[in-house]
């Protein structure tokens, strides 16, 4: 049940992202999208996966509407009513059945040891998508900072 909580969380981001007008606002509905896909990664595979995903997650958000922000012009900042009424008919879902376990991931649950889960085949494709990930966030930053004429550029006066 604790998977079927984090989706409808997706789902409320999802619904509700189209209404929003404000970089601030968006900025705050990708974190918590990203907050509910690090906390079903967890919950799946380990605790250690989700924590690098939110911070994978959270680094690009930053680089990102720090660029956004930078070239938009002040605007006011307002909520729709309609956003109003999406939240108040997520909390209606009921959530019964929603357990901890007990324990922290599913590696524990199947008793497999510790050195297992870094040894493993799964595990392995993993560090290599984690790998990718972060380079291409690192030539993604490089290439946004070092430009000459981006909006992360020094001022001149």
């Amino acid at each position: 049940m604790f998977l079927t909580a984090c989706m409808y969380l997706l789902l409320l981001s999802a619904l509700v992202f189209p209404f929003l007008v404000h970089p601030y606002s968006m900025g705050f509905l990708l974190v918590l999208s990203a907050f509910s896909i690090s906390l079903s990664f967890s919950w799946m595979f380990s605790s250690w996966v989700g924590f690098i995903l939110f911070l994978l997650y959270v680094g690009g958000l930053l680089v990102m509407f720090l660029f956004v922000i930078s070239i938009m012009p002040d605007s006011g900042f307002g909520f729709s009513p309609l956003i109003f009424f999406l939240g108040g008919g997520f909390l209606m879902f009921p959530f019964r059945g929603m357990e901890g376990g007990g324990s922290s991931s599913l590696y524990e649950k199947e008793g497999m040891d510790l050195s297992q889960l870094f040894i493993g085949s799964q595990s392995l494709a993993m560090y290599s998508f984690l790998v990718v990930l972060l380079f291409i966030g690192l030539v993604v930053v490089v290439s946004v900072c070092s430009s000459p004429t981006g909006s992360l550029r020094g001022s001149s006066s």
